[in-house]
């Protein structure tokens, strides 16, 4: 989720929105997909999210969620080759 929120943003703004977004959706060294969807929206303007911001990460932390793309501990041990492929079945 970080990078999304990073995108075209002076390193400084970025960390600190990242930092915001930590703080209001604590989940360990990460932030959580569950967590992303759990939060208002309001709350992740209120962090510094612009409006497509906000969508995207949304629609990313969808994503493991309904299985759309693999979660990190079901995508760690494919080989580069199975998980090419299980993104390919990811679609737009």
């Amino acid at each position: 989720m970080a990078p999304a929120a990073r995108a075209q943003l002076h390193g400084r703004a970025a960390g600190a929105i990242y930092r915001r977004l930590c703080a209001l959706i604590p989940s360990g060294d990460s932030l959580s997909p569950d967590g992303i969807l759990a939060a208002t929206d309001e709350n992740l303007r209120g962090a510094g999210l612009s409006r497509a911001k906000l969508l995207a990460i949304q629609d990313l932390a969808r994503r493991p969620v309904d299985g759309t793309i693999p979660t990190l501990a079901v995508a760690a041990p494919l080989d580069a080759d199975a998980a090419l492929a299980n993104l390919s079945r990811a679609g737009p």
